[in-house]
């Protein structure tokens, strides 16, 4: 398990960065003044920066994330992995199917 993890941590940071930080804003609220939404979601048509569920920028969702430092930013990376491959293996473990997004997601 902690070699799955560790390649799967390692294959994260070895995105560019700005797919890391899409990845970041998947588990971060919106900024938006008055935007109650939980987290950036990506539209399923060409690729947008604007959430799927609020329509606001990337950006909004990224705010609170680009104020951390480099090393907080990494280790957010690394706990989306643990959380990720937890949920796979409990799921996997009771014999309940996967779903592609987590139901319950850790805001930043």
């Amino acid at each position: 398990m902690k070699q799955n993890g560790n390649s799967s941590k390692a294959a994260l940071r070895n995105l560019p960065h700005a797919k890391q930080l899409e990845r970041l804003a998947s588990y971060s609220t919106c900024g938006f003044e008055g935007c109650t939404c939980q987290a950036w979601k990506s539209g399923s048509s060409a690729p947008s920066k604007d959430c799927s569920s609020c329509n606001h920028a990337i950006q909004y969702h990224l705010d609170k994330i680009m104020s951390m430092a480099t090393s907080q930013r990494e280790k957010m990376l690394d706990m989306t992995v643990d959380i990720e491959l937890l949920y796979s293996f409990y799921h996997r473990a009771t014999g309940t199917p996967t779903p592609t997004k987590l139901p319950i997601r850790p805001s930043i």
